[in-house]
């Protein structure tokens, strides 16, 4: 189950790492509207709305225990806060080397935040068991053949 929380949480930070892209800039104001709107539920639903994509990133997030959302969102608000307009090469380093690109794009304390989240997502027993990481396979049917 390792791996396949592994690649669940990197995938879901790439997705929405991605959108932060499109809503941020190189100041706090831009980086303050993007926080808001990503842990405001509503906004993220309402954004969502027809847009296949984005609903399923946002239905991937949701499916995450409070505590595993709340900190998913803080580990993307690094991303972005970090990497600014130059985000995109998170993306690109996933299409490149799959999951292990993407993680090494990272910085390093980026990966030792996605390292001590994976490891407590690991130790709640409402999050990682069978049922739910059927339930995140069934979200994003592309990691089906990751499944442990």
């Amino acid at each position: 189950m390792l791996r396949c929380s592994k690649l669940l949480l990197l995938i879901a930070l790439l997705t929405f790492q991605s959108n932060a892209v499109r809503a941020g800039s190189e100041n706090d104001a831009a980086l303050k509207d993007l926080k808001g709107f990503l842990f405001d539920p509503g906004a993220r639903a309402a954004f969502a709305k027809g847009n296949g994509a984005a609903t399923s990133a946002n239905n991937f997030l949701e499916a995450f225990p409070g505590w595993a959302q709340t900190e998913l969102l803080e580990i993307v608000m690094l991303i972005a806060s970090e990497s600014m307009t130059g985000a995109t090469k998170h993306a690109d380093a996933y299409h490149q080397g799959g999951v292990a690109g993407a993680k090494d794009s990272f910085s390093p304390a980026v990966r030792a935040r996605v390292d001590a989240f994976v490891g407590k997502l690991l130790k709640d027993p409402s999050f990682n068991n069978p049922t739910n990481l059927k339930k995140m396979n069934q979200l994003l049917p592309a990691l089906k053949s990751n499944a442990s």
